[in-house]
């Protein structure tokens, strides 16, 4: 499952402190005996630093990495991603394939989070029928709130208000009419 060679700058950015340098000034991995604070975090951190790709972890080897874009070619992508931005809530009535799912999951679950721990949890939606009922028993709870004038931080009156009146325009914000695929 993991190995490592050669990688002395891995040890010092190992939060679980299970790297440590062998008497050959080489970087060892202690046996992986727990995940969190008293063990390894899964953040990859020694992956992602290791200048000579020498770790490989979780499967994951370095030579399969992309490599990461230059600052000065990189920047000008990410303000255009940023500064273009918009949201959609239209969709085709179309299946998205199931690699194009599978692809987006893998990207995804790398995202950085919470001390990198890489605990995250997703759900996909993928039956139509299974959609609708979620959907009606969201909408159905957030009904019963509004009705006691409940409303989650962030989201007032107006915006339940403005909310309900897009639904009936085919512009449901929770769900909405979103490509699914059978899997």
């Amino acid at each position: 499952m993991i190995s490592a060679s050669a990688a002395d700058f891995c040890e010092k950015v190992c939060p679980g402190g299970i790297l440590h340098l062998n008497t050959e000034h080489k970087c060892e991995m202690d046996k992986i005996t727990c995940f969190g604070w008293n063990g390894c975090w899964k953040c990859e951190h020694c992956l992602a630093v290791c200048p000579r790709g020498a770790i490989s972890i979780f499967g994951k080897k370095p030579e399969d990495s992309i490599a990461p874009m230059k600052p000065e070619t990189a920047a000008p992508v990410m303000d255009a991603l940023i500064m273009n931005r918009h949201s959609c809530r239209r969709f085709l009535q179309k299946a998205v394939p199931t690699e194009t799912i599978d692809a987006m999951l893998q990207l995804i679950g790398n995202a950085p989070n919470g001390g990198n721990k890489q605990q995250v949890e997703f759900t996909l939606i993928d039956d139509r029928t299974q959609m609708d009922r979620f959907h009606s028993l969201a909408y159905t709870e957030m009904d019963r709130l509004a009705a006691k004038d409940v409303y989650p931080k962030g989201f007032d009156k107006p915006s339940y208000v403005l909310d309900k009146k897009l639904a009936v325009q085919c512009l449901p914000v929770l769900g909405g009419n979103a490509p699914r695929q059978k899997r």
